[in-house]
């Protein structure tokens, strides 16, 4: 396997993982849209936080780890 065939393999198992969290992370925060106690407002926010980063990482470029440069 060459190097970039395996940082593609990396790089794709990665962003699947990423878009898997994100969508059990949209999921729990739609579930709280109307939350009557507070403690579920700072859930919601602390989920939308969490949404915005994974969403800000998805669109970086994965680094290679030190094992798989060339």
């Amino acid at each position: 396997m060459t190097s970039e065939r395996a940082r593609e393999v990396a790089e794709n198992q990665y962003r699947a993982r990423l878009h898997a969290q994100l969508g059990a992370l949209k999921k729990e925060y739609e579930r709280l849209t109307t939350p009557p106690y507070a403690i579920q407002w700072l859930k919601r926010l602390k989920l939308a936080k969490k949404i915005e980063r994974i969403e800000r990482e998805l669109d970086q470029r994965m680094l290679l780890p030190p094992m798989l440069r060339p």
